[in-house]
């Protein structure tokens, strides 16, 4: 009898010990894994000089490049951990008309934006910037492709989704203000905005001939466009008929 108890109480005191072990095993699992996080979060971005901020509020990185097709060509972001842009003093950009109005890749676990986006020339090393602020907010780019045909270097372009003007009048720019459809040449140059004030973009491609058509809403409505992408000019643009109609209205 005395026997079995002290067995027993070996088990006891054995079991204890095990699951203190597998506590403290776990604890220091997880303070190892917390440790690690919260050494990342507070990892500081090397401030990098490529932008004006006269505000010091900026924490400007360059995102991750991304080859432009088979092309020699290379868009890499430039990124703030700024959540919005400050809508109170946006200047006009020169050189670019800014109207009313994602392939998305930024860097690691910071929360950042793309403010511009440089273009790079791998052939030639030339590069150029696509704006010459940071007033706005690019959400989305991408090539375009035509399928069955590839498009030709000459006729290829970059889209592009942004946001540049407050259209909710809430003193920033954030992605709740409406969009702008834009277009460019691989190297950045051309830049022409082609649709703004709309809301989503619904489809894009190539036809044919070449041309660019596009399907996008508006509030309620849903529109279509037409592009020639030799000069980016708009061809044609209309609203989508309602079931029923046989002709759709411009």
């Amino acid at each position: 009898m005395k026997t079995q108890t002290f067995f027993s109480w070996i088990w006891r005191i054995n079991g204890l010990i095990i699951l203190l072990m597998a506590l403290f095993l776990g604890a220091l699992f997880v303070y190892e894994v917390g440790e690690d996080l919260l050494r990342e979060r507070n990892e500081p971005n090397v401030p990098l000089n490529l932008a004006e901020d006269k505000d010091q509020e900026e924490n400007w990185d360059l995102g991750y490049p991304v080859q432009l097709g088979e092309y020699d060509y290379f868009l890499i972001p430039l990124e703030s951990e700024k959540l919005t842009v400050d809508a109170t003093d946006l200047s006009m950009v020169e050189g670019f008309n800014r109207q009313r109005g994602p392939h998305k890749m930024y860097s690691s676990y910071r929360e950042s934006r793309m403010k511009n986006a440089i273009l790079v020339n791998a052939s030639t090393n030339e590069s150029r910037w696509l704006f010459d602020s940071v007033d706005q907010l690019i959400y989305r780019f991408d090539t375009l492709e035509q399928e069955g045909t590839p498009l030709s270097e000459q006729n290829q372009a970059i889209f592009y989704e942004l946001i540049n003007e407050d259209s909710n009048a809430d003193q920033q720019l954030d992605y709740n203000d409406e969009l702008i459809f834009a277009l460019s040449r691989l190297d950045g140059s051309g830049y022409t905005e082609i649709i703004s004030g709309y809301s989503e973009l619904i489809t894009q491609a190539v036809n044919k001939e070449g041309n660019l058509l596009i399907v996008y809403s508006r509030q309620e409505q849903v529109f279509s466009a037409l592009i020639d992408l030799r000069d980016f000019k708009l061809l044609d643009k209309r609203a989508l008929p309602k079931v029923g109609d046989q002709v759709s209205t411009r």
